[in-house]
């Protein structure tokens, strides 16, 4: 079974502005990149597949739970870095972490060592009781992955995890991300971002969500296979430059 369904799914913000137009997709277990340009509808998808944001019209799954009516059931189970700086900056990294651990289900004596398992993991062990607001912006992207992997996720949804990075950094962090560092080992992650070089992911690129639902990729300049988003409306094209 899929990780993650989606089927006519369409949303509009205020103002009649379409951020999905009727995708339909599935998902399956892996590492996957999901590349566009900003306003193409990235955020917009992981928030309705977290159960944050309720689309207008169609459906969606997430580890077989309805993304309507079981997105507190889906947040259990999902570790979610979100893009922008949201970070309380008088807390410290041991607070945060604990307390998202707590958030997620965890006992407080299960929380604060899981908290000091991941922040460990990511190498803010050394750091961990500084408040985050002294932090740079590489360590505060730490600390988000750092909460995401506290309640030990059967899946990661990271939004634009490199976001603010150097070229050095965002190795880094795409490293930390995929190597095994907690109980169970790396989960399936998707990732999505506006930039897709050296990501490790096998990314497939669109200009927008229509784009993606009606079977449009724009292929990266040097794939080696095609991308792993399947479209229902017609079959993905065999990888080739778009010039």
């Amino acid at each position: 079974m899929p990780l993650i369904e989606a089927r006519s799914l369409t949303h509009r913000y205020p103002g009649n502005v379409l951020a999905l137009d009727n995708l339909t997709l599935d998902v399956e277990p892996g590492v996957i990149g999901l590349v566009g340009a900003n306003g193409a509808g990235k955020s917009t998808l992981l928030k309705i597949l977290l159960g944050l944001l309720e689309p207008t019209s169609g459906e969606a799954s997430v580890l077989g739970f309805d993304v309507r009516r079981e997105g507190t059931r889906i947040r259990a189970l999902v570790g979610y870095l979100p893009e922008h700086d949201c970070l309380p900056p008088d807390l410290s990294a041991t607070e945060l972490v604990t307390h998202m651990g707590r958030m997620s289900g965890l006992p407080a004596t299960a929380a604060r060592e899981r908290a000091a398992d991941v922040l460990r993991h990511v190498g803010l062990y050394e750091e961990r009781y500084r408040p985050i607001g002294g932090y740079s912006t590489g360590m505060k992207q730490r600390v988000k992955l750092a909460q995401a992997l506290v309640h030990d996720p059967k899946l990661l949804l990271l939004d634009e995890p490199t976001n603010g990075l150097d070229p050095a950094g965002r190795d880094e962090m795409l490293a930390l991300i995929r190597l095994p560092g907690w109980s169970s080992g790396s989960p399936p992650w998707l990732r999505a971002t506006s930039w897709a070089r050296s990501s490790g992911s096998a990314p497939t690129c669109w200009r927008s969500m229509r784009d993606a639902c009606c079977g449009r990729p724009r292929w990266p300049a040097s794939p080696s296979e095609p991308g792993p988003w399947r479209s229902r409306s017609r079959k993905a094209p065999p990888a080739s430059p778009s010039g």
